[in-house]
């Protein structure tokens, strides 16, 4: 795939050959190749990730040269041959199998979306390819109309991935293809660009940008006989071409403008940046933005993002896939719990159920066949009752509504689910997580069973459903990604908001409770529209920070103590999970310092082994290493009694002071649902005892992480008392935590809103 060497100075853009269309064969034409060289990080190239990513194209010019034409009709929506200019790209990027696009608007962008909705379907029925999806990002309606190409692509990473193709939509080649083998390849490289060229045409030699295939070509002089090319538009990108340090991108926001109410502020690596301040962060020594500047940290967060009914009928399709010949699956969702005598808990549908539905009522079950024909139970329109509980959606309504081939009323559910079961060869439900489903299939299953003496077939096997949906749920997508960017923003945000409370009080000379500062973090988290936390948030003043799951209840906050708090909303479904812990007057005493110190210092050698390619288990070695070594170096370990490092970690002798792993899957749930047990080793088992219980214990091969997967880094320290340990510790603990997306070469923390340095948690709680 790739022409020449690829080689130059480590970190520069270099130039590399290929051919124009994609394909390995033929003579070289001019690529350009940005190259990111592995060794300035001691990174291997990662392995193959993808096969076929999504695309970006490119549609929000006004295209000048062509008006009065695109005065009212958009360039993209010009007719070629036939038919719209962008459509040609759609039916390349489909016949590709491409699944997702993304197409970049702006002037007349409404045109565009409602000629291409959400999806681009098989041109006739005989068509066998699958629809490609289709979804909208704006380039400058949060920018003044000022964002331009560069920051158009930045504004639309959450919707693609690390991998992507991007494209002209108002330009296209009829010969190029957009070849699998060539993303594959890309993928597997450390390039963070791809690019190509086209020849200069003989009337116009010099081209647009003079490029060559050695390099760029600007300065050569004009009786140069060597050959030019002009970038086409076409090309292979990472996401991480557009941060630091290879890409700064300030919008230049008109004086005075406004982002329009409501309007939604694009994630960007983390941030959820609504002003230029927030688009490019300094970094600090592990590599992740440092806590923003007063003026971003208090700015009021929106979001607003349209999911398609695609993205739900694309997990359901990847699901029935998967079910085998005859197959069906049954994926209720959560009851409704009473609280005490007619008042019920607040309600919060099944994770599964909403993956595959976006669908949040109560009393609904989905009936999903290997064809990918999908069936909804809910409950029906009762206009009595919708005055008391509110608006239902009903079976009329939800076929169109939820992309769904039927619906019906929920009061149905036992009278067809017979029929549905009958001649199917494999039943599959979510195992041991909804009490009584395994009864409900069994009762399903009898009327079936009595028919058998009229040909009917009984399903021989019932398998788990948590096999197939805990795979697909552990790698995140660019939809899922920008909710759990959004819900740990809103997050930070309430953590800082607890923590200058806290001070502020204490200053005054007000009393402090914890019940204060829970109530900041339930403030923080409805003010900026997440629905509810996603777990019993923990605040923990003083010595109530040693019980690991402790709720917050009255203990006072005193001056001179820390405070831990471990907290995290949920936003649309999604969970974000964030621990701090600081000095309730906002200043860390010595022996506070120290300790957190070590805790930090643990948690950034974590963050370094995470990474792609990486195991599951290697931030929490990386962390063990590190707080052994501190515990014998601040005394509450003794050398002469535990021996050296490698001795503490044999023998975890550490465990009186850690006793947790360093992280957790992290989605749609806190504790999300997926294997830590790599699947294709799961049958490479070694025995050994525990040196502290002396039980048996069965090791497997961790899990190997992978681009997409996300997971919380949250090393701590808790010091009890106990004979040995120096006074000065004791009631002492630290917890750092912090939510990671995983990416080719390293990972993305997106909980670094608020600070996480002693210097700046203090200078934090002095403002």
């Amino acid at each position: 795939m790739w022409g020449g060497s690829g080689q130059g100075e480590e970190g520069k853009p270099v130039i590399l050959a290929a051919c124009p269309d994609g394909r390995c064969t033929g003579p070289p034409f001019a690529a350009a190749a940005m190259h990111y060289s592995a060794a300035m990080n001691g990174l291997a190239p990662p392995p193959s990730a993808v096969s076929q990513p999504p695309a970006l194209l490119l549609a929000a010019g006004r295209g000048e040269r062509m008006r009065p034409l695109t005065d009212t009709t958009p360039k993209p929506l010009l007719d070629v041959r036939g038919q719209p200019l962008l459509q040609w790209h759609l039916q390349a990027l489909q016949t590709a199998g491409v699944r997702r696009a993304v197409i970049n608007t702006a002037w007349l962008g409404e045109q565009i979306s409602t000629r291409f909705s959400d999806h681009f379907g098989p041109q006739t029925a005989l068509d066998k390819r699958e629809a490609l999806s289709i979804f909208y990002s704006h380039e400058g309606r949060d920018f003044g109309g000022a964002l331009e190409t560069a920051g158009g692509i930045a504004r639309a990473l959450p919707l693609l991935g690390d991998v992507f193709w991007l494209a002209a939509g108002d330009v296209f080649a009829p010969d190029f293809r957009f070849d699998a083998a060539a993303a594959d390849a890309f993928a597997a490289s450390d390039m963070l660009a791809h690019l190509w060229l086209v020849p200069n045409p003989a009337h116009n030699l010099r081209g647009d940008f003079g490029l060559s295939p050695e390099g760029l070509a600007l300065n050569l002089p004009p009786q140069s006989t060597a050959p030019r090319y002009t970038y086409s538009t076409i090309a292979l990108l990472r996401a991480e071409l557009f941060t630091p340090p290879w890409c700064d991108i300030p919008p230049r926001q008109p004086p005075g403008h406004r982002r329009p109410a409501g309007t939604a502020i694009a994630p960007c690596h983390g941030q959820w940046p609504g002003e230029r301040s927030a688009l490019h962060r300094p970094l600090d020594r592990c590599g992740n933005a440092r806590a923003p500047g007063r003026t971003q940290r208090n700015r009021p967060l929106a979001m607003t993002l349209n999911v398609p009914q695609s993205l739900y009928a694309e997990r359901r399709a990847r699901l029935a896939a998967q079910l085998g010949p005859d197959g069906i699956a049954i994926i209720p969702t959560a009851p409704e719990h009473l609280r005490n005598r007619d008042s019920d808990f607040l309600y919060r549908h099944d994770s599964y159920f909403y993956y595959l539905t976006g669908f949040t009522e109560p009393n609904a079950c989905l009936v999903l066949t290997a064809d990918g024909h999908g069936t909804l139970f809910c409950n029906p329109k009762d206009p009595e009752r919708e005055i008391w509980d509110g608006y239902r959606l009903g079976p009329e309504a939800a076929v169109a509504a939820l992309g769904l081939n039927e619906a019906f009323a929920a009061t149905e559910l036992d009278q067809r689910l017979p029929r549905l079961l009958e001649n199917r060869a494999c039943v599959w439900y979510p195992f041991a997580t909804h009490a009584g489903l395994a009864a409900r299939v069994d009762g399903w299953l009898t009327p079936v069973r009595a028919r058998a003496r009229y040909g009917a077939l009984s399903p021989a096997r019932q398998s788990d459903l948590c096999l197939l949906l805990d795979e697909m749920r552990l790698v995140k997508d660019a939809h899922e990604l920008a909710l759990m960017r959004h819900a740990s923003q809103i997050s930070a945000q309430a953590h800082v908001r607890a923590m200058q409370r806290c001070a502020r009080m204490l200053r005054a000379g007000h009393e402090v409770r914890e019940y204060h500062l829970d109530a900041e973090l339930l403030h923080a988290f409805r003010e900026h529209g997440a629905q509810a936390p996603a777990y019993n948030s923990i605040v923990a003043a003083g010595a109530n920070a040693c019980v690991l799951h402790y709720r917050a209840d009255r203990a006072p906050v005193r001056d001179g103590e820390l405070v831990l708090i471990d907290a995290g909303c949920e936003y649309d479904g999604y969970a974000s999970d964030i621990t701090r812990t600081f000095p309730a007057s906002g200043r860390f005493t010595g022996p506070q310092r120290a300790l957190y110190d070590l805790v930090l210092a643990s948690q950034e050698a974590a963050v370094a082994a995470t990474k792609a390619g990486a195991r599951f288990t290697d931030p929490h070695d990386a962390t063990v290493a590190v707080l052994a070594q501190g515990l014998l170096d601040l005394g509450l370990l003794n050398t002469n009694q535990h021996g050296s490092v490698q001795d503490v970690i044999e023998k975890r002798a550490y465990f009186p002071f850690y006793m947790h792993r360093t992280g957790h899957w992290l989605g749609m749930d806190v504790h999300d649902c997926g294997s830590y047990v790599e699947p294709a080793e799961v049958g490479q088992v070694s025995e050994r005892r525990d040196p502290l219980s002396g039980e048996p214990i069965k090791d497997r091969p961790s899990r190997v992480l992978r681009p997409g997967m996300v997971l919380t880094i949250e090393p701590g320290l808790y010091v009890r008392p106990a004979p040995g340990v120096p006074e000065a510790f004791h009631h002492l603990g630290i917890r750092i935590e912090d939510d990671a997306v995983v990416h080719a070469h390293g990972c993305e923390l997106i909980t670094r809103g608020v600070p996480v340095q002693p210097d700046e948690i203090e200078a934090l709680m002095r403002e």
